[in-house]
């Protein structure tokens, strides 16, 4: 049975044809919703300022001061600025309104991408709308989960290395303690957070109850969703190299207007080439962004669908059932699969069951 064929040709087929979603997708992108694997790796940063923390956190303790301490709270009053408070209250009520935005267009990009009809903005803007707080909380549950294992796992090398005043080993074990944990453990939280909020917009879940029934879902199929989320960063690196060749060539168009704007001695016309051209690699990053997010997102909810159902098995699990077992995957999986599932697959198989 055909599995990511079919899913791809679909997200591929929505993104294209309800291009409203990619207003959803460009400010839900601003939570991080770029794919499993791409979250993971976009934290392996965190990781690598691992050791440089450190050093700043044992500094810290030997002079015992962390910031806070060196602001001057007098001379911040007495030389308070009414329009300074004005233009902070504008940035803090302009970062409030792109956080609500971004949350919404998160539900707003689930309700749409399943209901799959045209002119649904307004109504997919408000059922995404309706569903903010759970959202919200899912998102800050998802960071916090994932800073309260990492600090958890740390925290005995941390006194370690503190202890013996700065060891290059201990820094070192913890970097890469941090590597080996950090990314799988995003991902995986990643992936959990993503089929709550499927949970939560398209089947009216509670929160608490969302999160159970993601964690047991990502549980018994933890290795398709792998799959899907690997697969999805492997399109995402061949789409971004044609992305990159894409700006080269409108770079190469662009340096020959400005060479053709200097020859003329015109600056109005290179500024507006200059102009134009920054403009439209900024569009095309948005773009490109939006639909990417918009069509890893419908892969996502139809490989939820498929496996709520019950009716999905991973395609390295068949490929090993029919390596392992001589015949071809097609006709050796019936019976297999059920072994396997017996020796502790039964992620991927447990609809199987429930089907027949």
């Amino acid at each position: 049975m055909q599995l990511y064929r079919p899913m791809l040709k679909s997200a591929l087929s929505i993104t294209w044809r309800y291009k409203y979603l990619w207003f959803f997708g460009l400010f839900a992108a601003l939570l991080g919703n770029g794919g499993a694997f791409n979250y993971g790796i976009k934290n392996f940063s965190k990781v690598e300022s691992q050791a440089v923390w450190l050093t700043n956190l044992q500094e810290s303790l030997k002079s015992w001061k962390f910031g806070l301490g060196k602001i001057d709270w007098q001379a911040v009053f007495i030389n308070f600025d009414l329009w300074g408070a004005v233009l902070l209250l504008l940035v803090i009520v302009m970062g409030l309104f792109l956080l609500w935005l971004s949350v919404a267009s998160q539900g707003a990009l689930v309700y749409g991408i399943k209901a799959a009809k045209t002119q649904l903005f307004n109504e997919a803007l408000r059922q995404g709308s309706k569903k903010f707080w759970p959202l919200l909380l899912v998102n800050i549950v998802l960071a916090v989960s994932i800073f309260v294992l990492m600090a958890i796992l740390n925290l005995p090398f941390v006194i370690l290395y503190l202890s013996t005043g700065g060891s290059v080993l201990w820094q070192t074990m913890i970097v890469i303690l941090s590597f080996i944990v950090w990314v799988p453990v995003t991902i995986i939280f990643y992936l959990i957070a993503q089929y709550a909020v499927i949970y939560i917009v398209n089947y009216d879940q509670h929160i608490a109850q969302a999160l159970k029934d993601a964690w047991l879902l990502f549980f018994k199929n933890w290795i398709v969703s792998l799959e899907t989320g690997f697969l999805l960063l492997l399109i995402n690196i061949i789409t971004s190299i044609l992305l990159v060749a894409a700006v080269i060539v409108l770079a190469l168009l662009f340096i020959i207007l400005g060479l053709l704007a200097s020859a003329l001695a015109s600056s109005g016309f290179l500024w507006f080439v200059i102009i134009l051209g920054i403009l439209t690699f900024i569009a095309l990053l948005f773009l490109y962004g939006a639909a990417w997010n918009v069509f890893q997102i419908s892969v996502w909810i139809q490989l939820f669908e498929r496996i709520n159902r019950g009716v999905v098995y991973s395609k390295v699990l068949r490929w090993a059932v029919g390596l392992t077992g001589g015949k071809s995957a097609q006709g050796a999986a019936p019976a297999r699969l059920d072994s396997a599932k017996q020796a502790g697959w039964q992620g991927s198989l447990s609809g199987e069951k429930e089907k027949k």
